[in-house]
């Protein structure tokens, strides 16, 4: 049974090891990953920031991350995902709808409005339709040149 929670610091590596399937994935490809920098940069999101994972059987099989942002030109708060996502094998549509839940409502609960746009690598219609579904709001894309 999938059960969702706060992430702590005894986590890093299991989510360390998770995001290393999200690189993967993804069409961003910016060579190999730091451990040592990834372990610390985590480390900090869970410790100032908002960490959630999905756990089966002791294991993290799945995880969302917000950062609470401003922008250069305004002071209006939001959050900004940094990653979501699902491992592959595991991956279904109500574990992720679970974690995304679980931040929208934590982002509501501190009526700040949550912009979710770490969504990229395959199958990106399929994607697009579910976030659709979830009553997300499109705002565009990412674009990039050389990668």
């Amino acid at each position: 049974m999938v059960k969702l929670r706060k992430a702590c610091e005894d986590d890093v590596y299991q989510i360390r090891e998770l995001l290393k399937n999200w690189l993967v994935e993804t069409k961003l490809d910016f060579g190999k990953t730091n451990n040592s920098k990834a372990r610390e940069n985590i480390l900090e999101y869970i410790d100032k920031h908002f960490v959630i994972v999905a756990e089966d059987d002791n294991k993290i099989i799945g995880s969302i991350a917000m950062a609470n942002c401003d922008t250069w030109y305004t002071d209006k708060a939001f959050y900004r995902t940094l990653w979501f996502f699902v491992d592959q094998e595991k991956r279904n549509p109500i574990i992720a709808k679970s974690l995304l839940d679980f931040a929208r409502e934590y982002a509501k609960i501190r009526n700040i409005p949550m912009i979710l746009e770490i969504v990229q690598g395959k199958d990106m219609e399929r994607k697009h339709q579910w976030a659709t579904r979830q009553h997300l709001n499109y705002l565009g894309g990412t674009y990039s040149e050389g990668l």
